[in-house]
């Protein structure tokens, strides 16, 4: 922190004897962001775009707050201005396909995933030591989410198989340049499995889908989402003791209470099942003080209503 005052310091010096240094509030902004002062960084980029109105980097720079931010329709737009400066930019089209589907516009978002995947390789050779280009392998892995929200299950495993089976030399960083990014490409690959694991869930491939869990848990045993996943797809076969377990530890992960009525949920439901109806009301008493909501019947499932009859 004391290092990134200092940089600071110098910076509003610059600026302050140089009010157009374009180069100097597009680096501030960059110290900016990783301090969480959004604000401050946006002002700085729209400050360079009023001195250069073609600069493509701090469209981008703005593209990746925006999207951070959820400001996605600011991040569509900044997207295409970067495109219409430089229509070979790979970055543009990714995050652009990120914001499209966050929008739920799944089919403008493969096309642009697609854009981007064929993009990549060109910069590869342009600047072989870019630390950006593990975007590379998440384009693949978002334009597989998309297929899978079109239900077009074909294609998004073939994309998925395309970032598990990825060999060191294909991908899209060079380790020798960035060696710590190594670690990301783990945590990509680990994505994979974990997506896999859910389309194999919807369409009753049940075990492959815990088993592709199990690799995602391997490769990265600290997130709750994956243990909740994996122990609903215990509790589809009836493998009750396996589900309480990988919940229990879901429960243990999670930083917070609001993110644990699934958990509770799908506990209350495994009891019910199991007959212990104490139980199985401690935990349906836990998920209503989350969400009260579930004592007027909204949720869909069976179970829940049921519970809730039984309890009340």
């Amino acid at each position: 922190m004391r290092i990134i005052k200092s940089a600071l310091m110098r910076y509003n010096k610059a600026i302050h004897l140089y009010p157009n240094y374009e180069q100097a509030y597009l680096a501030r902004t960059f110290l900016l962001s990783g301090i969480d002062k959004t604000d401050l960084a946006l002002e700085d980029l729209n400050q360079v775009l009023v001195l250069n109105p073609k600069d493509a980097d701090a469209y981008l720079a703005r593209v990746s707050i925006y999207i951070d931010i959820k400001r996605y329709d600011q991040a569509i737009e900044d997207c295409t201005n970067v495109i219409q400066l430089k229509p070979s930019n790979a970055y543009a089209y990714y995050f652009r396909g990120v914001a499209y589907s966050s929008f739920k516009k799944y089919k403008e978002a493969i096309n642009d995933f697609t854009v981007s995947i064929n993009k990549f390789p060109a910069m590869e050779q342009q600047q072989p030591c870019d630390p950006g280009r593990n975007t590379y392998e998440n384009a693949y892995l978002m334009r597989a989410a998309s297929y899978k929200s079109l239900k077009d299950y074909t294609h998004a495993f073939q994309d998925i198989e395309t970032v598990i089976n990825m060999k060191p030399q294909q991908k899209e960083l060079n380790p020798l340049c960035f060696p710590e990014m190594t670690e990301y490409n783990k945590s990509t690959k680990g994505e994979a499995y974990k997506l896999r694991g859910v389309i194999n869930g919807e369409t009753n491939h049940i075990q492959q889908g815990i088993n592709d869990l199990s690799t995602n848990i391997g490769l990265d045993p600290t997130s709750s989402e994956k243990y909740n996943i994996r122990g609903s797809l215990y509790f589809e076969v009836g493998e009750y003791q396996m589900a309480i377990d990988d919940l229990n530890k879901a429960l243990d992960l999670t930083e917070s209470p609001s993110h644990s009525l699934d958990h509770y949920i799908c506990l209350a439901s495994i009891y019910y099942q199991l007959g212990d109806m104490e139980i199985a009301k401690s935990y349906y008493i836990r998920a209503l003080e989350i969400e009260p909501k579930l004592a007027q019947g909204t949720e869909i499932l069976e179970t829940y209503i049921l519970l809730h009859h039984d309890f009340h």
